[in-house]
Protein backbone atom coordinates (compact mmCIF):
# COMPACT_ATOMS: atom_id res chain seq x y z
CA UNK A 1 0.00 0.00 0.00
CA UNK A 2 1.33 3.35 -0.99
CA UNK A 3 1.73 6.21 1.49
CA UNK A 4 -0.64 8.35 0.14
CA UNK A 5 -3.32 5.45 0.03
CA UNK A 6 -2.30 3.80 3.68
CA UNK A 7 -2.84 8.13 5.16
CA UNK A 8 -6.25 8.23 3.12
CA UNK A 9 -7.42 5.17 4.88
CA UNK A 10 -6.04 6.10 8.39
CA UNK A 11 -7.80 9.63 7.73
CA UNK A 12 -11.36 7.87 6.92
CA UNK A 13 -11.14 5.20 9.89
CA UNK A 14 -10.59 8.42 12.21
CA UNK A 15 -13.49 10.26 10.76
CA UNK A 16 -15.29 7.64 11.15
CA UNK A 17 -15.10 6.92 14.40
CA UNK A 18 -15.87 10.84 14.78
CA UNK A 19 -19.49 10.20 13.45
CA UNK A 20 -20.34 7.07 15.08
CA UNK A 21 -19.69 8.97 18.50
CA UNK A 22 -22.74 10.85 18.09
CA UNK A 23 -24.51 7.51 16.79
CA UNK A 24 -26.39 4.73 18.31
CA UNK A 25 -24.08 1.62 19.14
CA UNK A 26 -26.07 -1.65 17.85
CA UNK A 27 -23.92 -4.91 17.08
CA UNK A 28 -23.49 -5.98 13.17
CA UNK A 29 -21.14 -7.80 10.91
CA UNK A 30 -18.68 -6.23 8.50
CA UNK A 31 -16.33 -8.54 6.58
CA UNK A 32 -17.29 -11.58 8.12
CA UNK A 33 -16.22 -9.80 11.41
CA UNK A 34 -18.73 -9.04 14.49
CA UNK A 35 -18.29 -5.63 15.17
CA UNK A 36 -19.92 -2.87 17.40
CA UNK A 37 -20.58 0.30 15.48
CA UNK A 38 -23.02 3.49 15.25
CA UNK A 39 -25.56 3.66 12.93
CA UNK A 40 -27.85 6.23 12.89
CA UNK A 41 -30.96 6.55 15.12
CA UNK A 42 -32.65 8.60 12.13
CA UNK A 43 -32.20 7.03 8.31
CA UNK A 44 -30.67 9.25 5.65
CA UNK A 45 -27.05 10.00 4.76
CA UNK A 46 -25.68 9.65 8.95
CA UNK A 47 -26.51 5.78 8.71
CA UNK A 48 -24.80 5.41 4.40
CA UNK A 49 -21.61 7.82 5.89
CA UNK A 50 -21.13 5.80 8.81
CA UNK A 51 -21.32 1.87 7.05
CA UNK A 52 -19.49 3.52 3.79
CA UNK A 53 -16.40 4.56 6.18
CA UNK A 54 -16.33 1.59 8.22
CA UNK A 55 -16.44 -0.76 5.32
CA UNK A 56 -13.10 0.54 3.70
CA UNK A 57 -11.26 -2.26 4.49
CA UNK A 58 -10.90 -5.73 6.45
CA UNK A 59 -11.24 -5.58 9.86
CA UNK A 60 -8.87 -7.93 11.95
CA UNK A 61 -10.70 -11.40 13.54
CA UNK A 62 -11.49 -11.64 16.71
CA UNK A 63 -11.24 -7.65 17.28
CA UNK A 64 -13.58 -5.20 18.20
CA UNK A 65 -13.63 -1.47 19.34
CA UNK A 66 -15.66 -0.58 21.90
CA UNK A 67 -15.89 2.43 25.22
CA UNK A 68 -14.19 0.94 28.06
CA UNK A 69 -15.10 2.08 32.01
CA UNK A 70 -15.60 5.97 30.56
CA UNK A 71 -18.47 6.74 33.32
CA UNK A 72 -17.05 8.02 36.37
CA UNK A 73 -12.80 8.23 34.35
CA UNK A 74 -10.66 11.21 34.35
CA UNK A 75 -11.85 13.97 31.71
CA UNK A 76 -10.49 14.29 28.42
CA UNK A 77 -6.99 15.34 28.09
CA UNK A 78 -3.94 15.37 26.14
CA UNK A 79 -0.48 14.27 26.74
CA UNK A 80 -1.56 11.83 29.67
CA UNK A 81 0.43 8.97 30.36
CA UNK A 82 -0.90 5.27 30.99
CA UNK A 83 0.29 2.27 32.48
CA UNK A 84 -0.73 -1.21 33.32
CA UNK A 85 -0.16 -2.74 36.58
CA UNK A 86 -1.14 -6.19 35.71
CA UNK A 87 -4.24 -5.55 37.42
CA UNK A 88 -5.49 -2.15 36.26
CA UNK A 89 -4.76 0.40 33.86
CA UNK A 90 -3.26 4.06 35.58
CA UNK A 91 -4.01 7.24 33.76
CA UNK A 92 -2.20 10.27 35.24
CA UNK A 93 -1.76 13.76 34.12
CA UNK A 94 -1.75 15.64 30.95
CA UNK A 95 -3.57 18.97 29.59
CA UNK A 96 -5.22 20.38 31.11
CA UNK A 97 -6.06 18.27 33.79
CA UNK A 98 -2.56 18.83 35.37
CA UNK A 99 -2.43 16.28 38.70
CA UNK A 100 -5.11 14.42 38.62
CA UNK A 101 -5.56 11.01 37.12
CA UNK A 102 -7.86 7.70 37.69
CA UNK A 103 -7.49 3.65 37.77
CA UNK A 104 -9.60 1.51 35.65
CA UNK A 105 -10.13 -1.87 36.52
CA UNK A 106 -11.03 -4.01 33.13
CA UNK A 107 -13.72 -6.38 34.65
CA UNK A 108 -15.81 -4.42 36.28
CA UNK A 109 -15.03 -1.26 34.07
CA UNK A 110 -14.97 0.72 37.20
CA UNK A 111 -12.97 3.62 37.82
CA UNK A 112 -11.42 4.80 40.83
CA UNK A 113 -9.92 8.39 41.42
CA UNK A 114 -6.07 8.76 42.23
CA UNK A 115 -4.99 10.32 44.88
CA UNK A 116 -3.86 14.38 44.59
CA UNK A 117 -2.45 14.85 48.24
CA UNK A 118 1.40 15.72 47.42
CA UNK A 119 1.09 14.81 44.06
CA UNK A 120 3.37 16.33 41.15
CA UNK A 121 1.54 19.20 39.34
CA UNK A 122 1.84 20.60 36.04
CA UNK A 123 -0.31 20.57 32.90
CA UNK A 124 1.61 17.72 31.74
CA UNK A 125 2.90 14.51 33.51
CA UNK A 126 6.92 14.20 32.45
CA UNK A 127 7.13 10.01 32.39
CA UNK A 128 5.65 7.75 34.25
CA UNK A 129 6.77 3.28 35.25
CA UNK A 130 5.46 0.82 37.30
CA UNK A 131 7.41 -0.86 38.93
CA UNK A 132 4.78 -3.97 39.89
CA UNK A 133 4.66 -2.02 43.60
CA UNK A 134 4.51 1.82 42.91
CA UNK A 135 3.81 4.21 40.26
CA UNK A 136 6.63 6.58 39.60
CA UNK A 137 6.35 9.93 38.06
CA UNK A 138 8.91 12.60 36.84
CA UNK A 139 8.06 15.78 36.55
CA UNK A 140 9.05 18.57 38.66
CA UNK A 141 10.47 15.55 40.74
CA UNK A 142 10.36 12.12 41.45
CA UNK A 143 7.34 11.61 43.09
CA UNK A 144 5.82 7.94 43.39
CA UNK A 145 2.22 6.17 44.50
CA UNK A 146 1.56 2.98 45.85
CA UNK A 147 -1.48 0.72 47.55
CA UNK A 148 -1.19 1.11 51.56
CA UNK A 149 -1.41 -2.20 53.05
CA UNK A 150 0.39 -5.50 53.64
CA UNK A 151 2.13 -5.27 50.31
CA UNK A 152 2.98 -1.69 50.36
CA UNK A 153 7.05 -1.87 48.84
CA UNK A 154 7.68 -4.93 50.29
CA UNK A 155 9.80 -6.31 47.38
CA UNK A 156 7.20 -8.46 45.83
CA UNK A 157 4.94 -7.97 42.69
CA UNK A 158 1.34 -6.42 43.46
CA UNK A 159 -0.44 -8.59 41.26
CA UNK A 160 1.12 -12.20 42.23
CA UNK A 161 0.29 -11.06 45.80
CA UNK A 162 -3.49 -10.47 44.73
CA UNK A 163 -3.61 -13.45 42.51
CA UNK A 164 -2.90 -15.74 45.56
CA UNK A 165 -4.13 -13.86 48.57
CA UNK A 166 -6.55 -11.20 47.08
CA UNK A 167 -6.34 -7.69 48.30
CA UNK A 168 -4.07 -6.90 51.00
CA UNK A 169 -4.39 -9.90 53.34
CA UNK A 170 -1.78 -10.09 56.23
CA UNK A 171 -0.90 -13.61 55.22
CA UNK A 172 0.33 -12.39 51.76
CA UNK A 173 3.33 -10.07 52.77
CA UNK A 174 6.50 -11.14 51.68
CA UNK A 175 7.71 -12.65 55.17
CA UNK A 176 4.78 -14.78 55.97
CA UNK A 177 4.74 -18.23 55.54
CA UNK A 178 0.85 -19.39 54.70
CA UNK A 179 1.42 -22.51 53.82
CA UNK A 180 3.66 -23.78 57.05
CA UNK A 181 6.21 -25.19 54.66
CA UNK A 182 9.26 -23.06 55.91
CA UNK A 183 9.72 -21.09 52.78
CA UNK A 184 8.63 -17.58 53.12
CA UNK A 185 6.21 -15.68 50.26
CA UNK A 186 9.25 -14.07 48.76
CA UNK A 187 10.54 -17.63 48.47
CA UNK A 188 8.13 -18.97 47.06
CA UNK A 189 7.63 -15.98 44.39
CA UNK A 190 11.39 -16.53 43.42
CA UNK A 191 11.10 -20.29 42.73
CA UNK A 192 7.97 -19.76 41.64
CA UNK A 193 5.88 -22.23 43.85
CA UNK A 194 2.75 -22.03 45.29
CA UNK A 195 2.53 -20.31 48.29
CA UNK A 196 -0.73 -21.51 50.18
CA UNK A 197 0.66 -25.17 49.05
CA UNK A 198 2.42 -27.04 51.68
CA UNK A 199 3.27 -29.90 49.27
CA UNK A 200 4.42 -28.20 45.95
CA UNK A 201 7.79 -29.48 46.95
CA UNK A 202 9.95 -26.20 47.70
CA UNK A 203 10.24 -27.77 51.38
CA UNK A 204 12.92 -29.52 50.19
CA UNK A 205 15.44 -27.32 49.38
CA UNK A 206 18.02 -26.91 51.97
CA UNK A 207 18.49 -23.48 53.46
CA UNK A 208 22.05 -22.31 55.12
CA UNK A 209 22.62 -19.65 57.63
CA UNK A 210 25.89 -17.96 58.34
CA UNK A 211 26.87 -18.03 61.96
CA UNK A 212 30.20 -17.10 62.05
CA UNK A 213 32.77 -15.99 59.37
CA UNK A 214 36.28 -16.61 60.15
CA UNK A 215 38.90 -15.30 57.94
CA UNK A 216 42.80 -16.61 57.76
Amino acid sequence: MKLHDFICTIAARCLGWAVMTMLERVPMRIAGTRVSIGVARMAGWPRVLALALLAGGPLEAGWVWEQAGRQGGPGSRAHAVVVWTGREMIVWGGSPSGASGGRLEPSSGGWSAMPVAAAPGGGMAGGMAWTGEALYVLYDGLFRAYETGPYSLDGLPDDWQYAHFGAQAPEGAAGMDPDGDGLANDGEFGLGTDPNDPTDGDGGFVRLRVTRTVFP
